[in-house]
């Protein structure tokens, strides 16, 4: 039977472009200078031609749709003089975005609410993600090992869309039964090793199915004694066996512990105890203070120029800013999906974690001192609580509620509930070992 969106129209078959190739139209070549010994520096030398010009209303210019606030309808008024690749694209990018912001680009239609926000296009972005997890085109293989990360994706974004995801269940089951390792562990697709961030996708995939049938397809101890593998002598964690180690591979390694509720204590053979460690946790939170990627898991910066939150320099993650004026529009695909920019191609993992920073924005997430959980180790990541934000509590809330999405967990990100019942079940199922 085939899945319905929600509009009750049938679902599309897939459509994904066969090449990411970008337009190369009005792009800055800057580097043919830097091969002319006589050409300027213009790496270090600042222009005042590169600053971007701000707009002037005129007779013939078109207005920016009323309710838009004045700080969205032209570029930054404070703008790096440095001219350099990076800042180059960074302000055609946002010449590009202005007129989205603005709700003149002729893509957008409306309807538009009082502050000037188009409507969020529900149906779409449920008919892309449905799309998403159907068959690829052959050009895809490249990231066959990103399966699990896809199939979490597609949930997550589901799920923030009001949509149930429990039909789901037998083919969660037999995808990531194949991806299992005897040894412990997701990869990234059938016959690969484990991963770190594959396992972390692959637990909250089944986490938002949910059901028994679907916990127990987890081999905990195997996955116990994997984990142990990755703990490092520096109370870090590798992503692999013999791979890389950074704050990666400790956030999602105390995701799924948490989640599965295997023993903080160090399997008996884990390389780590003959450091003086003895638990997961040991010498955890030095590593976590010498780490510089911080802000890759978790990004801090606000900037008011691209109007979001930054991953890195000049890479906005959460579309979204205070007053929450999210830049969604700027974001959205004609079918359906969102996108890194504009002239960039819709794909599943920036319509998840665009979604993702507007419910983010719509809620209110506070700490309690009661858990659902009964263990004390985790007690706090399931302590937890949100409540929507109001118009009386934040000054204005530009979004309409029919435009409200469902609120996910700020640790786990997936919706509270699910995390919370595979937590409880979890901690109800006897370890065995």
């Amino acid at each position: 039977m085939p899945v319905l969106a929600a509009a009750g129209k049938h679902r599309r078959k897939v459509r994904f472009p066969l090449t990411n190739q970008a337009s190369t139209t009005g792009k800055p070549n800057c580097r043919s200078s830097s091969r002319n010994p006589q050409a300027t520096d213009s790496t270090t030398k600042p222009r005042d031609h590169h600053l971007l010009k701000q707009t002037t209303t005129t007779m013939g210019e078109p207005q920016a749709h009323p309710g838009v606030p004045a700080l969205f309808t032209e570029p930054p008024a404070i703008q790096d003089t440095l001219i350099t690749e990076t800042t180059e694209l960074q302000n055609d990018t946002i010449n590009k975005c202005v007129p989205f912001l603005k709700g003149i680009h002729s893509s957008q239609k409306g309807p538009w609410n009082q502050y000037g926000v188009p409507a969020l296009t529900r149906d779409e972005h449920i008919g892309y993600l449905y799309d998403s997890l159907e068959e690829y085109p052959a050009a895809f293989v490249s990231i066959d090992a990103s399966r699990p990360w896809m199939s979490y994706w597609a949930l997550a974004g589901l799920s923030l869309l009001g949509q149930g995801v429990r039909s789901f269940r037998s083919r969660v089951i037999s995808t990531f039964g194949a991806m299992q390792n005897p040894t412990g562990g997701f990869g990234g697709g059938h016959g690969q090793i484990s991963h770190c961030a594959s396992s972390y996708a692959a637990v909250l995939s089944l986490a938002m199915v949910g059901g028994e049938e679907v916990f127990q397809l987890v081999d905990r101890k195997a996955m116990w004694q994997w984990l142990g593998r990755l703990k490092q002598p520096d109370g870090g964690f590798r992503l692999f066996e013999g791979g890389e180690e950074d704050v990666r591979g400790a956030y999602c390694s105390m995701v799924i512990i948490s989640l599965l509720d295997l023993p903080l204590t160090l399997p008996p053979e884990a390389e780590a105890r003959k450091y003086g460690l003895d638990s997961f946790t040991s010498g955890l939170s030095e590593y976590l203070a010498r780490c510089t990627q911080g802000p890759r898991l978790f990004p801090p910066l606000y900037t008011a120029d691209d109007k979001g939150m930054q991953v890195k320099h000049s890479k906005v993650v959460y579309p979204v800013v205070p007053g929450r004026k999210p830049t969604v529009p700027t974001l959205s695909g004609k079918l359906g999906g969102l996108r890194d920019k504009p002239g960039k191609h819709v794909d599943s993992y920036h319509t998840c974690y665009t979604l993702t920073g507007l419910s983010s924005a719509q809620y209110s997430h506070y700490y309690t001192d009661t858990s659902v959980s009964s263990g004390e180790e985790f007690a706090s990541a399931f302590s937890w609580r949100c409540h929507p934000t109001t118009t009386e509590e934040e000054g204005v809330n530009v979004f309409s509620e029919g435009d409200r999405l469902a609120a996910f967990h700020p640790i786990y990100v997936i919706p509270h509930k699910a995390a919370e019942s595979m937590r409880l079940w979890f901690e109800n199922e006897p370890l065995g070992f």
